[in-house]
């Protein structure tokens, strides 16, 4: 065991750095397998992508409504975690609301049918509504042929779930951090986290650090590519017509009868992190694609900007580092971690803890047999 002279020192199985979603639920998913975790971030909780206002867990992707991998299994997992963590919040912070999704344009529109026919949607999942039947939820949803209605779709407010989230692992007794700089450094079997009046000592460190991964040398050559996103919260004067999310051209979910929340842009190309005109724009573009009517008397009152980590087939990337078989990982939730990461962090902690081998979609195994020919290690 490492020797030390700091004013503060502990030792723990596993520390995870990183304390937004993934981080989180990993913490929680280890703690009840009888660990004693860590929970290290420079920012706080939530401080990176995951603390964006509001987010959707919502079972179709994309504009085209595609199931997401794992679909049902991660749906219950976020539902029944949601439902755990809701005694340790002062106020309700999350609801299933349901999704509209409109096609804002013919072709739109006739893709989405497709979509309701060609998938196998779980029983009560998705509705197909023609625009009649959209016209009837809310005259003021912009709508060309029809949608579709997906009832058990959830929106909740991030900010409120992570310190839910906080407050349940404190009482488990998973000690976090804030540590806007330290030192990493492996002794004997040991990995140490230090600064300048704390030392941490584990035998093994987990990285739920997202985009910010591309920035840990052990980790930067994975192929990870970050997206920003952009949101907006609107005002309106009078309460919105309707109390459902919406998913057409981008989402809008909503926050209080009066506000609500439109995003997200996709940029693949930025040169900073911080909300900008161009997203003012976009975002404001948007609202006026999905509601018209009401984006006339809308008024921005916050905006924000998160940096995503996308992966080549879009799934997270979970595992240990081929080198350093005492390092692992769990990251590239994308725009999903609301539904990924309570369901990936239990699988996370089978394999760990009892040697369950991952999903071959979400190891990283995949990565390292895919650009075996470059020097990931």
């Amino acid at each position: 065991m490492p020797q030390n002279n700091y004013t503060s020192f502990r030792t723990f199985d596993y520390i995870i750095i990183g304390a937004g979603l993934a981080g989180l639920s990993l913490a929680d998913s280890l703690v009840t397998k009888g660990c004693d975790i860590a929970v290290i971030d420079k920012k706080g909780i939530g401080g990176g992508a995951s603390g964006i206002p509001i987010g959707m867990a919502d079972p179709a992707a994309s504009r085209n409504a595609n199931l997401y991998w794992e679909t049902e299994k991660c749906y219950d997992t976020t539902l029944a975690n949601l439902n755990k963590l809701r005694e340790y919040s002062k106020k309700p912070f999350f609801k299933i609301t349901g999704v509209l999704r409109p096609g804002i344009t013919h072709k739109r529109g006739v893709s989405l049918e497709r979509s309701f026919h060609r998938q196998d949607w779980p029983d009560g999942w998705c509705e197909w509504k023609t625009e009649e039947m959209i016209k009837e939820m809310s005259p003021e949803v912009y709508c060309v042929y029809g949608g579709l209605w997906h009832p058990n779709s959830i929106a909740v407010a991030i900010p409120e779930y992570l310190e839910a989230y906080h407050a349940y692992l404190k009482q488990q007794d998973v000690s976090s951090y804030i540590i806007e700089d330290y030192i990493l450094k492996q002794q004997d079997n040991f990995w140490i986290i230090q600064n300048h009046d704390l030392e941490l000592v584990t035998k093994n460190i987990v990285f739920a650090t997202g985009a910010d991964t591309l920035d840990i040398s052990y980790w930067a050559k994975l192929p990870i590519h970050p997206v920003k996103g952009q949101v907006a919260m609107f005002k309106v004067p009078d309460p919105l017509p309707f109390s459902f999310s919406l998913s057409g051209n981008g989402y809008i979910g909503r926050i209080e009868d009066q506000k609500f929340i439109v995003g997200s842009t996709y940029e693949h190309d930025f040169t900073h992190r911080e909300p900008d005109e161009y997203g003012r724009k976009y975002l404001t573009r948007k609202l006026k694609q999905s509601l018209p009517g009401i984006a006339e008397k809308a008024q921005i009152i916050g905006q924000w900007a998160e940096v995503r980590a996308s992966t080549p087939n879009r799934l997270p990337i979970l595992g240990t580092h081929r080198s350093y078989p005492s390092l692992h990982i769990i990251t590239g939730m994308g725009s999903k971690g609301l539904l990924y990461s309570k369901y990936t962090a239990d699988l996370m902690a089978d394999y760990l803890l009892e040697g369950v081998p991952l999903k071959k979609e979400i190891d990283v195994e995949r990565i390292y047999r895919r650009f075996r020919k470059q020097n990931l290690n």
